[in-house]
């Protein structure tokens, strides 16, 4: 079982970022962190080895 939220929304990815991050702002929360997943992924990756697939292009 599990729950969650979902929205999909018609605008480009950093757009999404920016309209969330000040709707948050808005309501007194923020962003405590952001991690760039694919710079760390990069970093991570064993010498020789190209960048993780994206799950959509397995």
């Amino acid at each position: 079982m599990s729950y969650y939220f979902s929205k999909t929304l018609s605008m480009d990815f950093e757009t999404a970022i920016q309209t969330v991050s000040l709707a948050l702002q808005e309501h007194g929360f923020g962003i405590v962190s952001e991690i760039d997943l694919q710079s760390t992924f990069k970093k991570e990756a064993e010498p020789g080895l190209s960048a993780l697939p994206h799950p959509g292009r397995m």
